[in-house]
């Protein structure tokens, strides 16, 4: 789980539901998962929705509302500089990232002890959980990351 209002709102971002689509549970009434697509800053991303409702979706079509992007990472590396992009790999929900570290807080949910959210520039603003022991990475380092992109309702 995430803890929302570790996130300042300035790395929030205002997002179009562009499509919704849950995922029903065996008796075809109970959401089990979700997928949302957004559009913004004319970006279209598509992403999990980790917080189920179980009775109904957390995002309706054609609503415009505000997000937290979170970035689950696979791989992820400091790179020397680079282009800040958001690449959408072959599964519909997992990207490639690249972009500069804007913010580095501590996490307060992370079993490690230096546990710390990066929070990423990479046309949209994206957080991604990270061991700061293993990484070290500071503000204004620029990284690459693969994952799945989860999507928080504010």
């Amino acid at each position: 789980m995430f803890e929302k209002q570790t996130i300042p709102q300035k790395y929030q971002e205002k997002a179009f539901v562009i499509e919704d689509e849950p995922i029903l549970g065996e008796d075809g009434k109970q959401v089990i998962e979700e997928i949302v697509t957004l559009k913004i800053k004319d970006i279209v991303i598509k992403g999990f929705v980790p917080e189920v409702n179980y009775q109904k979706t957390l995002f309706n079509k054609n609503e415009e509302t505000t997000v937290i992007l979170v970035l689950l990472y696979r791989s992820l590396e400091k790179i020397k500089s680079g282009n800040r992009e958001i690449i959408p790999l072959n599964s519909e929900i997992h990207y490639k990232i690249c972009g500069e570290v804007i913010s580095k807080i501590k996490d307060p949910l992370s079993d490690d002890s230096e546990g710390v959210i990066l929070t990423v520039d990479s046309k949209v603003h994206l957080s991604m959980s990270v061991p700061n022991s293993r990484y070290g990475f500071k503000v204004g380092d620029y990284i690459k990351a693969i994952g799945r992109l989860d999507v928080y309702k504010v």
